[in-house]
């Protein structure tokens, strides 16, 4: 068994390996495991290293805590101020969906109570995804149905299961 630490400052990545199978954890409890740039990188770099490993043939994908995620960081997102700055963090958001994608082992995502906004991406990108019988999984701009436009399969899925849950 092995275990890495990522370095983020801000909210790590652990990976935990035993036998075929990889736990990969993120931590950022201050902000109910929102996801950063920062955050969504360093699950790109723990996933793309992972699909290296020819010995695995399971990646499980869950956070510390309760709250899988609850989206994307509202602080970063205020933040913005060029588009640049913009395309970045769409940038690394995809960059760690695309690694997801990528894996060739069988992704599972194990939700405990909630998953808002990027966290329901994550999971749509999963292969298969187990969350408790009380589990939130939301996309809160779609809550007030105003949301008019899905551009890509994640969001259609995402969308499918918010009308789900509501039913």
């Amino acid at each position: 068994m092995s275990t890495q630490k990522s370095p983020d400052s801000a909210g790590g990545i652990t990976s935990e390996v035993v036998g075929p199978s990889a736990i990969v954890r993120w931590s950022r409890p201050q902000k109910r495991n929102a996801f950063d740039s920062s955050l969504a990188e360093n699950l790109a770099a723990t996933i793309e290293t992972l699909a290296k490993n020819e010995n695995l043939s399971l990646v499980v994908l869950r956070s510390d805590g309760p709250i899988f995620c609850a989206g994307w960081d509202l602080d970063e997102i205020k933040g913005v101020g060029t588009f640049e700055q913009a395309t970045a963090i769409i940038q690394s958001g995809r960059k760690c969906l695309n690694a997801i994608d990528r894996l060739p082992q069988v992704v599972i995502s194990v939700v405990e109570d909630s998953s808002f906004g990027f966290g329901v991406a994550l999971l749509a990108h999963s292969d298969i995804t187990v969350a408790a019988n009380n589990a939130r999984i939301m996309l809160p701009e779609l809550e007030d149905r105003k949301s008019t436009r899905l551009n890509s399969s994640h969001q259609i899925i995402s969308y499918a299961v918010f009308c789900l849950k509501k039913k």
